[in-house]
């Protein structure tokens, strides 16, 4: 049985995956966690924005939940 990430592993895994992409949707988040739920993936979210590492800019289209854009540089 697998033991689940604690918060700042998984804020780490996060902030690695929003960094590799130059920007990505909210589901690729998702799939990258399946073990975490929605709720706990946009704290996590809010945390690294808050920090000043990511830029998150949520929009409402068809399919698209969220957009997420990693920051160049760290801060």
């Amino acid at each position: 049985m697998e033991e689940k990430m604690d918060r700042i592993e998984r804020q780490l895994r996060l902030y690695e995956l929003v960094c590799s992409y130059a920007v990505t949707g909210f589901e690729t988040i998702e799939e990258a966690f399946p073990d975490s739920s929605r709720r706990m993936v946009q704290r996590d979210l809010k945390d690294l924005k808050d920090a000043g590492l990511v830029s998150v800019n949520y929009v409402k289209k068809a399919q698209t939940r969220g957009l997420c854009r990693g920051v160049a540089e760290l801060q």
